[in-house]
């Protein structure tokens, strides 16, 4: 039996090349997962403020602080969970719809976001209104 010692190593540029840019496939859609989860809870916690705001606006005014807050929340792309309205403050809940376009089919990244944003009434808001 003849050993035949070949030290030919062309392809081996191209074979690593294909694995790095498997690899790379395959971070994409990971990272752009990531970035739009950062969004969306960005604009949960835009929303949740926002909703806060305006609900506050409206108990001062005597108006409707429970669809102001929805209504706000809603132009913020996001909904009300739950509006807590105390004596001297109001909490509110939102939640925003994660896009995640390339993984889907992974269920361990949530679907939606929720944040909590506080509001409260102080002496001299009158001044500013």
């Amino acid at each position: 039996m003849v050993l035949i010692h070949v030290n030919d190593q062309r392809g081996n540029v191209t074979v690593l090349t294909a694995s790095i840019a498997c690899m790379m496939l395959g971070l994409i859609p990971g990272l752009a997962g990531i970035g739009s989860f950062l969004t969306a809870r960005a604009q949960a916690q835009t929303a949740a403020d926002a909703a806060a705001l305006a609900a506050v606006q409206e108990l001062l005014a005597d108006g409707d602080a429970r669809q102001a807050a929805s209504d706000y929340a809603a132009l913020n792309r996001g909904c009300v969970n739950d509006i807590s309205i105390g004596e001297d403050y109001v909490l509110v809940s939102a939640e925003v719809d994660v896009s995640l376009p390339f993984l889907r089919a992974i269920s361990v990244i949530p679907k939606s976001v929720q944040a909590r944003g506080k509001a409260e009434l102080r002496e001299g808001i009158d001044d500013v209104l």
